[in-house]
């Protein structure tokens, strides 16, 4: 028994004694001599010198290159702007233009930011529907503009008896988009001019909002297609409530317009006016809202006295050169007034 527990002494006495050797066999060696500080301090010293010279390198070499660029390409007066060709679809003026984008012969063509100088044309002149804009190196930059066309004048209800179409005037092209009139051109005083139910505030380049007023510039463009081959036009429209508008033909005929299946309206519009021809007579009042039995009334055929009103009615159809004269529906028609009726005038 005893040699039994001096046996279990000896080996943990030789397990303690083997973990106290393991913990003392550490090494903690500090060098305070200032050799070895300035050693390391010089290591230091050296690696941010070399961090330092290839920084300034990449720069040095980064403003040699912007700098190289920018005198071979942006002032070089190889890339100077030497021609601006214009083209464009309708009377748009080319100074207009370049006024808008304050741009001369000269400017480095390389510069130009094309996608902004057509957004700046599109913002600031609302007759442009499309404009392109070509770089063509060297020197030479390509305008290629298409243009809105007006359909009608917008007039202010507040001001019937007025001059609507003037200078300063509001304009609409066939999309809706409203335009002021900078220059009175040449057929303008001949479109149409739509009134409003009320005054509304309209801004130039942006479009028509209100439904009477888009089926109105509807009207329009049915009207001037449908009595394109006649004497016969459109001169004012007038909003007089949500379902019905009211024009008024150079040839003094009143005429209610509905909202609905305006060609089929302008269809009926125009055999009635070739029945008042045929007749001798002149198409007084016509109410186009109705499908059927339309009422209509007709009067003595006169010299008409208010402003363009110096068109006798359109040709009927049965005398059109080369067309055969065949079976023609008349519409029922209110009895006639002897009266003469008062020219009604926009």
């Amino acid at each position: 028994m005893r040699m039994r527990k001096n046996l279990k002494q000896r080996r943990s006495g030789a397990v303690k004694g083997s973990r106290k050797e393991r913990g003392s066999h550490q090494l903690d060696v500090r060098v305070s001599s200032r050799k070895a500080s300035s050693l390391r301090w010089r290591k230091k010293l050296q690696k941010c010198l070399k961090l330092a010279a290839a920084i300034t390198f990449v720069c040095v070499l980064w403003v040699a290159v912007y700098r190289g660029i920018d005198y071979f390409l942006f002032e070089n007066p190889t890339f100077q702007i030497g021609e601006i060709s214009y083209s464009t679809d309708g009377r748009l003026d080319r100074e207009r233009v370049l006024d808008c984008l304050d741009l001369s012969v000269g400017a480095n063509i390389l510069r130009l930011d094309l996608e902004g100088m057509r957004e700046r044309i599109l913002s600031e002149l609302p007759r442009v529907r499309e404009v392109k804009i070509i770089r063509e190196i060297p020197d030479r930059l390509a305008i290629e503009v298409e243009e809105r066309f007006p359909v009608a004048w917008i007039g202010n209800p507040a001001r019937l008896q007025s001059p609507q179409r003037c200078l300063g005037g509001i304009l609409v092209s066939s999309d809706g988009v409203v335009m002021r009139c900078d220059i009175l051109e040449a057929g303008y005083e001949l479109l149409p001019v739509i009134f409003p139910e009320q005054e509304v505030t309209i801004v130039p380049g942006e479009r028509v909002e209100s439904v009477a007023l888009t089926k109105g510039l509807e009207i329009v463009m049915s009207c001037s297609t449908f009595l394109k081959k006649t004497p016969v036009r459109l001169q004012s429209l007038r909003v007089t409530s949500p379902y019905s508008l009211v024009g008024y033909l150079n040839t003094g005929t009143e005429v209610i317009f509905g909202l609905e299946d305006i060609s089929r309206q302008i269809s009926n519009l125009k055999v009635l006016l070739d029945e008042g021809t045929r007749r001798g007579e002149a198409l007084a009042t016509v109410n186009l809202l109705p499908k059927k039995n339309i009422p209509v009334r007709f009067t003595e055929l006169e010299v008409p006295v208010y402003p363009g009103g110096d068109v006798v009615p359109a040709v009927p159809e049965s005398r059109v050169p080369g067309r055969k004269n065949g079976a023609r529906r008349v519409y029922r028609s209110i009895p006639r007034q002897t009266g003469k009726r008062e020219a009604a005038s926009f």
